[in-house]
Order: structure tokens, then C-alpha cells, then sequence
């Protein structure tokens, strides 16, 4: 989560995973550490902006002291603001909050030591504002924080408050309304298209163009970051690459592979282009920010026994430059075009993979390992079973 700079996105990807039958966009099992305990929402009761109003609350039983949490109030100095060319406007939110005891003789003050203001669809990542604790009385808080604004022209509500206890991040509703942003001259990032990338590569090149949102040059050299992973929700993180004079920038990374997370051209990719304002947590804030799709391909070497028993379990090894857990399917050919899964396997943090099958066909059996996209296979490979 780029607001904390990177402190909770571990966390608010734990309370996902604490949902029963949540899975990430790919349909494949998440990784992390599921929270301990239930983090849910309560009432959606309305909180006005600028005006204090009837509190929202959600369930906190993460937490040993408290039964839920309120947001009292949130206010902005300004909901409506104009940002210009290489500029950003800021845009102060200030949030009271109220930590209510469960039981008498407990503390009332606030258990949280961060927290974030972010739109619903944008839990675990996307655009967030770092809120900092700025004074505490009894079991009120008071927090505060500035949202930069940029292009393009947009209505944002950051309707969700995140706090974090523990191991658990539990979501607030606070129902501020929009803050509207008229953007004029702002920066658009146009990722160039990435030739196909072989996992096996030492290295690749990511290219692009900052133009303004009206397709023209700056007509200055700018300071881009390409970010891989977990550095697309950090702020700060990736790496710079400087523009010439018509915004054009190309960078040469390397694909060295890492243990659990792989090779990194296999990681999602982004290019983003900062600022100087900053949040109140001293980050740079993104001027404009874009996804960049980096084709790759692997071709996996395989390590199976040519002869096999019936009714035996059979072991087909392998290693893959992706990151942990990520399955791999061992397929059969079935007929002369059809695939049927008959096995499969996580990748382990030392990029290998066991996968067990007990095959039940006799004679000449064709078979392949492959991800679920295709983009990581093995050659055909045949085992003979007899019996």
C-alpha cells in the first residue's frame, strides 16, 4: 500500500485471505498469513463531509481492548480543486475517530498506529492517503492527512478508512463525499510495446513516452520510475530513468531470478512519473502512474521416468523461474488434440516443483507441464506404463 510505504500491504492482504472463499483476480490461492481473528464491517451509518455526524462504525475483535471502532467525523478544506501541467494540489483531510471500550477498566484510547483514507475497490492497493495521528483526548483521535492532487479529471471518494492492529487491518466506512478534480495540461505515461521476453534472458527493455493529457511534450527531461512487484504499491520504490526532451524514455533491467519471487520480468510491471508534493508522511507522490505489460515465455525442463508401473506414483520434476506457489499442471494427452489435467504442483521458494501422478493407462502415454496462461510449458514428454 503505497501510503504507508508498503507497511500494511502484507496486512490488508492478510484480512482478505481471512474471508471465506476469497481468492485473488488469477483464481489461484493467495499466500500470506490469514488474520488470527474476524475483521469485518458494521452499519454503514452515514458521516457527512465537514460536518459531524452519526459515526460508522466496524467490528474489531483483532484487537484484545476493543469491540469496534468509530469515525466521527471527516473534514477537507477543499472539495473541489484545479491541477495544472507538472503540478499537484494538496488537499488537507482531517478525521476524528473514538476507540470504544468492550469492557470496564480498559483503556479508550485509539489502538491504531497507522492508518489510510482509500476508495472501497482499492483495498490492498491503488491510490490511498496516509493519515498521521495529530492529537489524542480520552478515546478521541484526531488525524490527519493531505491528499496530492493530480490528473486526470476525476471525482474521488475515499470512502474507506483502513487501521491497522497487529496483524489485522480492518476496514471503516466513512462516506466522505466526492472531491472533484479538474485537471488541465497533466501528464498521461504511455507504456511502449515490450518485445516477448524468454525467462531465461539476463535482461529486457521497457520503453515509454510522457506526453501531456492532450498528446503534446513537456519539452523537458523528466524523472520516471519502473517498478516490478511489490515496488508498483511503494511509494518511492523502482527504478529511475530519465526522459530526453520529448518525454521518450527506454531502461534496460535486469532478470536475475530471486528465491520465492522469481525471475522479475515474470512480475507485474508498472512505470510511474513523481512528483515533488509529498504526503504527510514525507513520500513523493505519483503525478501519473500506468500498468506496463511485459510479454514472457519459459521453456521448462522436465525430469521423468520413461517406464512405470501400474497403480505406481510417479514424481515428474521440474524448476521455474515464477514465484512461489504458483501451481503447475501436469497434463495428458487425450486423443490427438485434447489435454486432460491429471496432476499438479506449487512452485517451491527454491523455484523447483514435484508433481505426483499415478498414471492409469497402459502403453505410450504423451504428457506436458504447463502454467494455467500457457506462457511457462515443458516439451512433450512420453511415459510407458506397464504392468
Amino acid at each position: 500500500m503505497a501510503g504507508f510505504g508498503g507497511s500494511l500491504a502484507g496486512v490488508g492482504r492478510s484480512e482478505a485471505n481471512s474471508r471465506a472463499g476469497r481468492r485473488n483476480r488469477g483464481g489461484e490461492p493467495m499466500g500470506g498469513h490469514a488474520c488470527p481473528h474476524r475483521c469485518g464491517h458494521g452499519p454503514l451509518l452515514p458521516v457527512s463531509l465537514l460536518v459531524a455526524a452519526p459515526q460508522a462504525r466496524a467490528d474489531d475483535t483483532c484487537s484484545t481492548f476493543y469491540d469496534h471502532f468509530e469515525v466521527r467525523s471527516v473534514n477537507v478544506d477543499r472539495p473541489a480543486v484545479t491541477v495544472r501541467g507538472l503540478a499537484s494540489t494538496p488537499v488537507t483531510i482531517t478525521m476524528t475517530t473514538r476507540a470504544v471500550v468492550n469492557s470496564p477498566g480498559q483503556s479508550g484510547r485509539s489502538p491504531w498506529g497507522s492508518m489510510a483514507l482509500m476508495r472501497e475497490e482499492d483495498r490492498g492497493t491503488g491510490l490511498q492517503v496516509p493519515m498521521r495521528k495529530v492529537s489524542e483526548q480520552g478515546d478521541l483521535a484526531t488525524w490527519q492527512g493531505v491528499f496530492q492532487a493530480t490528473g486526470p479529471s476525476r471525482s474521488i471518494t475515499f470512502d474507506t478508512a483502513a487501521g491497522q492492529v497487529g496483524a489485522c487491518t480492518p476496514y471503516i466506512p466513512t462516506h466522505l463525499r466526492p472531491i472533484t478534480v479538474k485537471a488541465v495540461g497533466t501528464p498521461v505515461l504511455r507504456p511502449g510495446r515490450t518485445a516477448p521476453v524468454d525467462l531465461r534472458a539476463r535482461s529486457y527493455v521497457v520503453t515509454g513516452r510522457v506526453v501531456t493529457s492532450t498528446g503534446g511534450s513537456f519539452g523537458r527531461r523528466l524523472t520516471v520510475k519502473i517498478g516490478r512487484g511489490a515496488e508498483c504499491d511503494t511509494a518511492d520504490a523502482g527504478r529511475s530513468v530519465r526522459t530526453d526532451s520529448s518525454g521518450r524514455f527506454s531502461a534496460t533491467l535486469a532478470n536475475t531470478p530471486a528465491v520465492a519471487l522469481g525471475a522479475p520480468a515474470a512480475q507485474p510491471h508498472c512505470v510511474r512519473l513523481v512528483g515533488s508534493g509529498r504526503d504527510v508522511l514525507g513520500h513523493r507522490v505519483d503525478l501519473a502512474k500506468a500498468a506496463v505489460t511485459v510479454p514472457w515465455t519459459y521453456r521448462m525442463p522436465v525430469s521423468a521416468p520413461t517406464v512405470v508401473k501400474r497403480g505406481s506414483k510417479v514424481v515428474v520434476r521440474s524448476k521455474a523461474p515464477l514465484k512461489a506457489w504458483r501451481p503447475v499442471y501436469l497434463e495428458r494427452l487425450h486423443g490427438r488434440t485434447a489435454w486432460r489435467q491429471v496432476g499438479w504442483g506449487p512452485v517451491r521458494d527454491s523455484l523447483r516443483l514435484d508433481v505426483q501422478t499415478t498414471p492409469d493407462v497402459l502403453g505410450r502415454q504423451t504428457y506436458r507441464l504447463r502454467t494455467h496462461d500457457s506462457r511457462a510449458m515443458s516439451p512433450r514428454f512420453v511415459m510407458t506404463m506397464t504392468r
